[in-house]
């Protein structure tokens, strides 16, 4: 695959400088990723403020990001998001967009990004006028972007980027259709597969998207993205895209948001990336195990890990964790998960501290409020992979 890495495409806090050079020494401390790209949906002048040009701190923070990329042999690739209320047809906000990337590009950059994803599809008056269709308006714009500006790599996030969202199939969806007969083919075509968060992309379904776009495609992959569901994380194992590596042009992990939750995510896609390594898994752990000082036990942290583990999928403890339940032990783990917050307040790497805590205390909480026989909410968007779903049909059974 051309192109293996992260994409910090998530909404939400955006990674400090600090996390983000981080993220580039792990690329080249566990090989196999070569390109980040910059989309924070919540940085202000990447989406909402799309047309306001970078003051100079915040170009010299972005700088130090691209020198650090260079300097790892990674690619930075930076990305704007311009669907919100952009006037296709305008002249002006053609002018805004050359603007701003050409602002960026000029720190030595190795491509951009055209984003159109989670925008409303309502013309301006003037486009009403212009255009038939919201593809013929993207693929003109993002074209004329294309042949004005130089940069070697380009990539476009469609409106419509999972088959969920085609509301009945590929081929017979009008916009991926005509997206794909006007939108140049030199454009990486961003995908998140079947769904917004795809437990498995398989071989068929890259083909059949292949069989209606000639343009690479490049997975933005939201299997560890936590965005949706404020209580969860997912710390489990890359999984699932195994017959797809090499009928695509690569893969862009949108991780989850708190950045220091990512090690086994991102060492296990990396492995993944170099051709796959026996107990991959087992290894990150008791690699990731080393940052927690010993605070907690190798053990404890595997049950935080599998309970938080997939969208779709509880690991081996967080079934453990749910037998037990169901046989009315409530006690024993209850002390657990209340000695595991304990013992994780001693941590000095308090970054860490902090991401995981939360979902440490959400642990005690859901074992806690099923021990009393109260209600467990359900919340909108949880996937049948997550604690609170298994606890919430237990209860119901």
């Amino acid at each position: 695959m051309k192109f293996t890495g992260v994409i910090e495409g998530f909404y939400g806090r955006p990674w400090s400088l600090s996390q983000r050079k981080k993220l580039i020494n792990q690329f080249t401390e566990f090989g196999g990723l070569n390109t980040y790209i910059y989309a924070p949906k919540d940085d202000f002048k990447h989406r909402q403020k799309w047309r306001e040009l970078y003051s100079v701190t915040e170009l010299q923070e972005i700088s130090q990001i691209v020198e650090i990329c260079k300097n790892n042999n990674v690619n930075f690739i930076y990305a704007i998001a311009p669907g919100i209320d952009i006037s296709y047809s305008s002249s002006n906000d053609f002018n805004y967009l050359s603007l701003k990337l050409n602002q960026i590009l000029r720190l030595g950059v190795e491509g951009a990004a055209i984003l159109f994803d989670d925008i409303p599809e309502q013309f301006c008056d003037e486009d009403k006028k212009k255009y038939n269709s919201f593809a013929q308006a993207q693929a003109e714009i993002s074209n004329k972007l294309m042949e004005n500006i130089n940069t070697d790599n380009w990539f476009f996030c469609p409106t419509v980027y999972c088959s969920d969202q085609t509301k009945g199939s590929l081929e017979k969806n009008d916009y991926l259709q005509e997206l794909s007969n006007s939108l140049h083919v030199e454009f990486n075509l961003f995908w998140t597969g079947p769904n917004v968060v795809s437990p498995e992309i398989n071989l068929v379904h890259v083909k059949e998207l292949k069989s209606i776009f000639q343009n690479p495609i490049v997975i933005w992959d939201n299997i560890f993205a936590n965005d949706y569901d404020l209580h969860r994380c997912f710390m489990g194992p890359f999984s699932g895209r195994e017959e797809i590596k090499d009928e695509i042009a690569g893969i862009l992990l949108n991780p989850n948001c708190e950045f220091e939750l990512n090690f086994i995510p991102i060492k296990t896609f990396s492995d993944f990336c170099q051709g796959g390594r026996e107990e991959s898994y087992q290894n990150a752990q008791t690699e990731w195990y080393t940052q927690f000082e010993e605070c907690i036990s190798l053990d404890e942290l595997q049950l935080l890990i599998e309970v938080f583990h997939l969208p779709h999928k509880l690991g081996k403890k967080g079934n453990e964790v749910v037998a037990l339940l169901k046989s009315n032990k409530f006690d024993k783990l209850a002390q657990n998960s209340w000695d595991i917050l304990q013992k994780l307040a001693h941590m000095e790497y308090r970054k860490l501290f902090h991401s995981i805590y939360p979902y440490a205390w959400e642990l005690y909480y859901l074992i806690k409020k099923c021990k009393e026989g109260r209600e467990i909410e359900l919340l909108p968007q949880t996937r049948d992979g997550s604690l609170v779903f298994r606890l919430e049909k237990l209860k119901k059974s």
